[in-house]
């Protein structure tokens, strides 16, 4: 209901419900912010990713800071958070602001990314490749992604990254 009454004291009302002890109100609150939330709410929606447990608050607090960074006027300033947040964060927080960027894109995204697939932490590494291999938007990544094929000693995590870059080539092919 909140959701479709954008307005402050609305906005300010989900906040607080994202904050919530409760998971179900949390996520609730949290995807009704992927609705209505702006770049305003980016500190608040990361508070909550980097400091919940939950799995499912986690999952939808990054589906509510994608939406809001792609509203804002600036989203390199408002990635900026994110990225910053990232490199305090606990690896679950960390692995799914990894997936936050690459659904967001950019050059800062990009770097940030390419940096995490070198990560000495399993679970980074392959949050970070996953999110270029199914997420990343442009060819941009083409570079990084096949440096990481030819180059990463595990198996998995070199197809990954071959499958994503291929998805990349035939995006811009067709």
């Amino acid at each position: 209901v909140l959701a479709e009454r954008p307005g402050s004291d609305s906005v300010d009302a989900l906040v607080a419900g994202a904050q919530s002890d409760k998971e179900g109100v949390a996520i609730a609150a949290l995807r009704a912010l992927s609705l209505v939330g702006a770049a305003t709410e980016v500190p608040a929606v990361l508070s909550v990713l980097t400091g919940t447990n939950s799995d499912g608050v986690r999952e939808a607090a990054s589906g509510a800071l994608v939406a809001c960074i792609q509203r804002s006027q600036d989203r390199e300033a408002a990635l900026a958070h994110v990225v910053q947040a990232a490199s305090s964060a606990g690896i679950p927080a960390r692995a799914a602001l990894l997936g936050v960027m690459a659904q967001t894109g950019g050059p800062t995204a990009l770097e940030e990314l390419r940096k995490a697939a070198s990560s000495s932490d399993a679970e980074i590494v392959r949050a970070a490749v996953q999110g270029l291999a199914d997420a990343w938007s442009d060819s941009s990544a083409r570079p990084v992604l096949l440096d990481i094929a030819r180059n990463n000693q595990q198996k998995a995590i070199r197809v990954i990254a071959l499958r994503g870059f291929l998805r990349l080539v035939s995006q811009d092919a067709g």
